[in-house]
């Protein structure tokens, strides 16, 4: 919900900017947006209900209703980003601000013990809100999904190996440490069964 509301914050304030521009301009970008804008909000106000059983249907005969959906957002916010590009060409070269898809929890993790000095001496990690309620929970319940983009696109939890120096407190040598699978990112990532490879999309 959050996400939405700031999509249409975004929208709104992409609005004010197109009426500083040449009238005809203005009046093709603003058209665009208020089209977007309009299909973000009946996406968001249709009862969930009908919303739920959606996402349920299939039919073995073509794409599938939340398919079509998501192509309809995905299809809007490429051509608002595409008014946009035009209106301001310039843009481009101003600093960018970007925000996560997904929320998250971040723990900073600090490696130095009593006996054992490491370099670096700490890190972070970084869980899905929903991996973190998870490991609160001690697997007790099921992991619930966490979803980003309205709804369209899954939050998924990323690990890696981490790579440290350890060397014994008061020792000159040190020696290579390893942490394996430390959650480190969530990312908002497309779901393939759903709707599709985006590499058969391409070849279309």
């Amino acid at each position: 919900m959050r996400i939405l509301q700031l999509l249409i914050m975004a929208l709104t304030v992409l609005s004010s900017l197109a009426a500083v521009a040449s009238t005809s301009a203005s009046s093709s970008f603003s058209s665009t947006i208020h089209r977007a804008r309009h299909r973000l909000r009946h996406h968001r106000h249709r009862p969930d209900r009908h919303h739920r059983q959606r996402w349920r249907t299939t039919d073995n005969s073509g794409p599938s209703a939340s398919a079509i959906s998501g192509d309809h957002f995905l299809e809007d916010l490429r051509r608002m980003s595409k008014a946009y590009d035009e209106m301001f060409p310039r843009s481009a070269a101003l600093r960018q601000r970007n925000e996560a898809l997904c929320d998250v929890e971040m723990n900073t993790v600090h490696m130095n013990t009593p006996t054992d000095e490491f370099d670096p001496p700490f890190f972070v990690e970084t869980r899905c809100t929903n991996v973190a309620q998870y490991e609160r929970d001690r697997g007790l319940f099921p992991l619930r999904p966490q979803t980003c983009v309205h709804d369209l696109l899954r939050c998924v939890q990323g690990y890696r190996d981490l790579h440290f120096s350890r060397r014994r407190i008061g020792a000159q040598s040190w020696q290579p440490f390893t942490r394996q699978n430390v959650p480190v990112s969530c990312d908002c990532m497309w779901p393939v069964e759903k709707y599709g490879s985006q590499r058969d999309r391409d070849e279309l």
